[in-house]
């Protein structure tokens, strides 16, 4: 299968899925048939929350840990044609109302009365056309595209029509734990990152370009993604550091659709400077560019006031801080981090208004139980080693580990569990989370036998998103030792059996009078002058000296 052919049978397959989905102007209870499973989608909306679970339509199958879970599928030529066909002709009287005229002229273009042939791909061009005009101008035969003198041509059929390239720089998007490389084009009305594709050499306006989905080894399941952003639709861009060296950039869309992409070290801030001059809704561009800390140290003070004047709320603040921190949703080494605010997981009910029920936001995880305490305080006073510093905590509150552990039940943080292992399964049963009060004694060394070794806080999710608590892909998380099955994460039983009730009620306590009053304690932990030197001595809140810049 040839480059083209590859393209166009990607482009089919998302059409097909576009028109299917959950919503889409074809869908009904038929679509559920090619879905197998469900996963997080990653649009955020303005205060940052991924509320949305959809179908997935992943190829990728797990391990044979999860039997409990078909295969999902890629749509074949003769599947999209069906699905197709059901919409459109069996399922024509289930439309109530006549369609628009904008529908009615996309069932048109689509019909499966029309007859293609799949063997060229100037045919399947036809499904994508707007106008017979349109299609005469992007059919391009082979033999023509062969006479073309630059292998640039082969980005054409990513861009926007009239679009021309600016810049073209090697870099890479950041997916979890993952890397994905590719090239990033700077273009006169979007940018683009192309998943696969590698400038090999540039110089005088011409480039070679290597497209890796030609090469012999490449996996033909492996999807080329193309992202696209319009300027005027970049509203933020951040300066990042991955892997702790200042190599990545977040660009921020309005559409909700964030990412964090990496360049080489030289290239970074050209990177920046292009974007930022192009994109027309960046503030405070000079700022961005001449002193990112100034910037960042600017804007913090700005949402801080608000929060103080009651304009955002507690998640909203916390939002933001960590944004400016350089964390992300994209990068499961800097995920956000958010306080536990509740103690007490083992009530009949909660009284939100007791203060007793909160946790001490002005201690760190690890000093919440003072026999736990005094057991890292006594490493940390007797601690000799000249190469390493003296520490309290060996582990630290947020990592990798910690936001898939928690996340273990919603792709597609599934499947980097299982990667994270290395095993092609999922860690031992009683290593996973089952239990919301287990955790939290777990965390804060509530328990008789305690482990020096966790001292994890929570992420955002606790606070918006049920469906992360709701084994929704019937995962087979097998068994602990006493028994019990892993299904869905055991809830407080003030949360009555319900993942939204207990989103409700930790969210209505973290907005709560006592943790807004509080929460400045625990922001100046994990975000403010306790974090190093004499402050954090004092405050027990010494880590691992590798876990620091």
């Amino acid at each position: 299968m040839n480059s083209q052919r590859k393209f166009t049978s990607q482009q089919l397959n998302d059409l097909c899925r576009d028109l299917t989905r959950e919503r889409a102007i074809f869908w009904t209870q038929k679509s559920s048939q090619f879905v197998t499973k469900f996963e997080l989608d990653t649009t955020e909306n303005p205060q940052r929350m991924r509320r949305k679970v959809i179908e997935s339509y992943d190829e990728r199958e797990l391990s044979s840990s999860t039997p409990n879970r078909e295969t999902p599928k890629k749509f074949s030529e003769q599947t999209i044609y069906s699905i197709l066909e059901s919409f459109m002709i069996d399922d024509t009287n289930s439309f109530q109302q006549p369609l628009p005229l904008q529908q009615q002229q996309i069932v048109e273009e689509i019909s499966p009365k029309k007859q293609f042939d799949l063997s060229t791909s100037s045919a399947t061009t036809s499904l994508f056309s707007a106008s017979d005009d349109q299609q005469q101008a992007e059919s391009i035969t082979s033999s023509e595209h062969n006479q073309k003198n630059s292998s640039v041509d082969k980005l054409d059929k990513w861009l926007e029509i009239g679009d021309s390239i600016l810049h073209m720089e090697n870099s890479a998007r950041v997916l979890g734990l993952t890397t994905i490389p590719g090239i990033f084009l700077i273009c006169t009305s979007h940018c683009y990152f192309i998943d696969l594709y590698h400038v090999i050499k540039e110089g005088l306006g011409e480039a070679e370009i290597l497209d890796e989905s030609e090469s012999l080894d490449y996996d033909p399941s492996v999807k080329v993604n193309c992202l696209k952003w319009s300027y005027d639709n970049i509203r933020e861009i951040h300066k990042r550091r991955f892997l702790l060296r200042p190599l990545a950039v977040e660009i921020f869309s309005t559409n909700g659709q964030n990412h964090l992409l990496i360049f080489e070290l030289t290239r970074r801030d050209f990177v920046l400077k292009q974007l930022a001059q192009l994109a027309n809704n960046i503030t405070q561009k000079q700022e961005l560019l001449s002193n990112n800390q100034q910037y960042l140290e600017s804007k913090a003070e700005k949402f801080y006031k608000e929060w103080k004047q009651g304009k955002v709320s507690n998640f909203e603040y916390l939002m933001q801080l960590n944004t400016l921190a350089g964390r992300s949703y994209d990068d499961l080494t800097q995920y956000p981090v958010f306080p536990w605010v509740l103690a007490d997981y083992r009530s009949q009910t909660i009284n939100l208004e007791d203060p007793k029920v909160y946790r001490d936001l002005s201690k760190p995880m690890g000093a919440q139980t003072p026999s736990r305490l005094k057991e890292f305080q006594k490493r940390f006073n007797s601690w000799e080693d000249e190469n390493i510093p003296g520490f309290l905590y060996g582990t630290h509150y947020s990592v990798a580990g910690a936001v898939l552990y928690y996340l273990i039940r919603i792709e597609p943080y599934t499947t980097n569990n299982i990667a994270l292992q290395g095993t092609g399964r999922f860690d031992h049963s009683d290593r996973l989370f089952f239990s919301i009060a287990e955790s939290w004694d777990s965390a804060s060394g509530n328990q008789n036998n305690f482990q020096m070794s966790d001292v994890k806080e929570l992420i955002p999710e606790f606070f918006y998103l049920p469906e992360f608590l709701m084994n929704k892909n019937n995962l087979n998380l097998g068994c602990r030792q006493n028994g019990q099955v892993l299904n869905d994460v055991v809830l407080p039983p003030w949360a009555k059996g319900s993942p939204r009730e207990f989103i409700r009620i930790n969210r209505m306590a973290l907005e709560s009078e006592y943790v807004t009053a509080h929460l400045d304690d625990w922001v100046d932990l994990v975000f403010g002058f306790k974090q190093t030197g004499s402050e954090a001595i004092k405050a027990n809140n010494v880590f691992y000296y590798l876990t620091y810049e």
